[in-house]
């Protein structure tokens, strides 16, 4: 029989190599699935070998990999936008911590970030790019600025920039990251075969704006998939894409998995390409299902597509209005921002919701206070990187959890406080 002690540190220590983490940094729900499957393999200890295998094959992209690879791609561009793949149907919880990443390895000043849905950005890009050039061509007829034109490029510059969007100007890229393409039909079928993207695309070829993609993997399915919509469309000088060079392509594992599966009572997904991989993000549908689905009896997975710590905390939302009732901001001159046109006191209010809220991570932060502040997250992600760039907060760890720094706790120094009688006096009234 086996050990089940000897291979909960087998375990253990596999999944710390993987994902380069420490001893300190394993979530709760990582080692209680650790527990459960060296339970599993004391009663199975027939299994524990190919599982180990398929462990030792296993192609994991942490935030450090990913970043390289990024920054490594966006050196080479200038004058783009960086988003990544958002649909209306993609997991809240899964797209929120990807924006903390595109912040993260920008340069500062060579891109915008976007954060909302993909196809958004696309339209609003061909009217705001279509609505500069008109005005250009106006501005060319008259030979001189004058007051009438003036306004109307403010008015394209307010409207875009309430959208979101600083840089239409001088684009002549979009770069879309998307981790994990496997058979190809979410990106192509459900998303670029639209008849509404197709013409964006052609819109903004027209316009002479490329779009970039950049994964993590792709497989020889998808990827075929991609270059046919590609070659079809006449896409050829407008839509490139890159992966790194150690990309596996969604190599499927070769061994002999399925008796463990079937024991699991685990299926695998229709989209599942018998691959091994996962990153600090996500695992995808392709992965072989026993690394990130559950049986809910004797079997909990070590990759789940779902980080539960990440997911809004709906009691956070009432302890946080109640604390905001509490505090008083009237004496504070608030906290001014250059890079973003906001009011000072709502800087400030941000400042203590996060710092009520310590140490949490990015994703749940952001919901949470546009909660709270009934305000577009959008909004939010522009501020807390604004904040960051001022040296108000910093970002930690995997997942970007925020806390504020010296500067930040010195800054609402008084403020979370009930505020004096004496403060509601008129001291002229004494007089």
């Amino acid at each position: 029989m086996v050990n089940s002690q000897d291979v909960k540190s087998k375990l253990e220590t596999k999944y710390l190599q993987i994902t380069q983490k420490n001893r300190n940094n394993i979530d709760s729900w990582i080692k209680d699935a650790i527990e459960l499957q060296s339970n599993f393999f004391k009663k199975n200890g027939d299994f524990d070998e190919i599982y180990f295998s398929m462990l030792d094959n296993y192609n994991y992209y942490s935030k450090n990999r990913i970043q390289d690879f990024l920054k490594h791609k966006l050196s080479f561009f200038d004058n783009y936008i960086f988003t990544y793949l958002k649909k209306e149907d993609a997991r809240a919880e899964s797209s929120s911590i990807v924006a903390p990443l595109l912040y993260e390895v920008k340069e500062n000043g060579r891109a915008d970030v976007y954060n909302g849905f993909t196809e958004t950005l696309l339209k609003d890009l061909i009217r705001f790019i279509g609505d500069h050039r008109a005005w250009a061509e106006l501005l060319e007829e008259c030979g001189s600025p004058n007051l009438e034109l003036d306004n109307l490029a403010n008015e394209i510059r307010q409207t875009a920039n309430s959208k979101n969007i600083r840089k239409y100007k001088s684009l002549n890229r979009i770069i879309i990251f998307e981790d994990f393409v496997g058979t190809g039909t979410s990106l192509v079928s459900k998303f670029l075969n639209k008849p509404e993207i197709i013409g964006y695309i052609n819109s903004l070829k027209e316009f002479g704006i490329k779009i970039t993609f950049l994964f993590l993997e792709i497989s020889v399915q998808g990827e075929d998939k991609l270059q046919e919509y590609i070659n079809q469309n006449d896409f050829t000088d407008t839509i490139d894409y890159f992966v790194p060079q150690d990309s596996t392509g969604f190599i499927g594992y070769q061994g002999d998995f399925k008796n463990l599966t079937k024991k699991l009572k685990i299926r695998d997904e229709e989209y599942s390409l018998n691959a091994l991989v996962s990153s600090y993000l996500e695992t995808p549908n392709n992965t072989i299902a026993l690394f990130w689905k559950s049986n809910n009896r004797d079997w909990k997975p070590l990759f789940p597509r779902t980080n539960w710590s990440l997911l809004e905390r709906e009691d956070d939302l009432k302890e946080l209005e109640d604390l905001l009732d509490k505090c008083d901001f009237r004496c504070s001159p608030g906290v001014q921002l250059s890079a973003i046109k906001t009011d000072r006191k709502i800087n400030l209010i941000l400042l203590v919701l996060l710092n009520n809220l310590n140490n949490i991570a990015y994703a749940q932060a952001t919901t949470i206070v546009a909660k709270i502040l009934d305000s577009p997250c959008g909004l939010i992600h522009q501020i807390l990187y604004a904040l960051k760039n001022a040296g108000y907060i910093k970002l930690e760890g995997d997942f970007s959890n925020v806390k504020l720094t010296r500067l930040g706790k010195s800054t609402i120094a008084g403020v979370c406080k009930l505020p004096k009688w004496n403060d509601f006096i008129d001291e002229n009234a004494l007089i």
